[in-house]
């Protein structure tokens, strides 16, 4: 559900790994309409985040599925020529909408981690460590 915490979850994980974190747009990956949709993969990240997607209409899977199995897919940038890269990326992603997959037997489900909340939160001092730590990472104290 919306405020759940995804977005911090992906802040912290997004901090753990600066430098080796992209931004990745599933919606287009998974859109028949987006012919460049793996041009975000261009550099290779270790870490692909994505804040809220809506995977509950995915099109089609097919470069999902490499990307998840770490095969070789293909990088389609614009104005450029076309080019095979093996991407190593964990994939992040937050949405409020349940995934639906077509294929059952594809390689997402056997690779996916779905993660509800618990409503555990946080005592409010704990918290604020974290923010303070956060704050010192992203350089704004």
């Amino acid at each position: 559900k919306p405020g759940t915490g995804k977005s911090t979850f992906l802040d912290i994980v997004d901090a753990l790994f600066e430098g080796y974190s992209s931004i990745i747009d599933i919606d287009s990956l998974v859109s028949r309409a987006s012919q460049f949709g793996t041009a975000l993969l261009r550099n290779n990240p270790l870490v692909c985040i994505q804040h809220d997607a809506d995977l509950s209409r995915i099109e089609k899977n097919d470069v999902l599925n490499s990307l998840i199995s770490h095969e070789e897919i293909v990088i389609n940038e614009k104005n450029k020529p076309q080019y095979m890269l093996r991407s190593r990326a964990m994939i992040f992603i937050g949405t409020n909408e349940f995934v639906s997959i077509n294929d059952s037997r594809q390689g997402i489900n056997r690779r996916m981690i779905d993660v509800y909340p618990t409503g555990h939160v946080l005592p409010q001092d704990v918290y604020a460590d974290f923010d303070r730590v956060d704050k010192k990472i992203k350089g704004t104290t």
